[in-house]
């Protein structure tokens, strides 16, 4: 026998209580909203999850590292991000954002499997030499050298590496549980094209670890400061700092990355993920990236 719906004001009210939703107001907002519990609860438990990276939430994870990658792809003049790129550099830094400093580098060039040959401009682009290439290794063996680099770091990682879960996704934005630590990198590119064709080309695996929410620091740069997005070198110009090393150099692009962090987090800048990606054309912005605790505690 199924169980009589509530009628009463009393009735729905306590049938609210007993779901943990709101209880006020007239009867017919308590019918409407009796009605839709299931929606609601649904609409509940997100809200929850997000509450999990919500810089309100003082029982959330902090973002204390962040592994800043810059990598450099294969490339014709002309091309644009359609084109089928390959990695040919692999740096990533371990930066401790409570010390404000890199504590450790990961670096390796890497030699593509569809177009070994680099062009004559991706050569003078990047500063990367065919013979350099030639001895590098595949993007697989790059990616279990990284792999081994980041279980290094399991004891300050948490969650380490091998225990992140990606969830299921809520309208496409990955659900990744709390962690003290993300990617980082200048602008959407590096995570989700790059890599993501990466993975697509190598018809391979996408870890857990390396997918799902990460920081644009480009874009993350802009929402604190008020101003258009710029590149690494204008980024650095806030504060009268010139680009250190090669540009599109990999490994020297992800130092004055760091750099531009060290100086937003002296700022009092607090960082947290904006983007997100699964797989290649799967990704976007996590909303509500453009709000008040964005902007750093001096200007506040």
């Amino acid at each position: 026998m199924s169980k009589k719906s509530p009628s009463t004001v009393e009735e729905l009210r306590l049938a609210l209580e007993e779901l943990n939703l709101n209880s006020t107001g007239s009867k017919d907002k308590l019918r409407r909203r009796y009605k839709f519990r299931e929606q609601r609860l649904q609409e509940k438990k997100k809200q929850e999850q997000w509450n999990l990276y919500s810089l309100d939430n003082k029982d959330r994870t902090p973002l204390r590292y962040l592994l800043i990658v810059d990598v450099e792809a294969t490339c014709e003049e002309g091309c644009g991000f359609t084109f089928d790129n390959e990695i040919i550099e692999f740096p990533c830094l371990l930066y401790d954002l409570e010390t404000n400093e890199i504590i450790d580098e990961f670096h390796s060039y890497v030699q593509p499997n569809s177009n070994p040959t680099l062009s004559d401009y991706c050569k003078s682009l990047t500063g990367i030499q065919q013979s350099v290439i030639d001895k590098a290794p595949s993007f697989l063996q790059v990616l279990e050298n990284l792999t081994d680099f980041l279980r290094q770091h399991r004891a300050i990682l948490q969650p380490p590496i091998d225990e992140i879960k990606i969830l299921k996704p809520s309208r496409a934005i990955p659900r990744s549980q709390p962690k003290n630590w993300a990617w980082a990198c200048d602008g959407p590119w590096d995570m989700a094209s790059f890599l993501a064709k990466q993975f697509k080309y190598s018809d391979t695996h996408i870890p857990d670890w390396m997918k799902g929410h990460f920081v644009d620091v480009r874009a993350y740069f802009s929402d604190v400061y008020r101003v258009p997005r710029r590149n690494i070198e204008r980024m650095l110009q806030r504060w009268n700092l010139r680009f250190e090393g090669n540009q599109h150099c990999g490994i020297d692009d992800s130092r004055n990355v760091a750099r531009i962090i060290k100086r937003m987090n002296m700022e009092g800048v607090i960082f947290e993920c904006n983007r997100w990606w699964l797989k290649y054309e799967n990704n976007g912005w996590i909303p509500g990236r453009k709000y008040p605790p964005f902007l750093s505690r001096r200007q506040k």
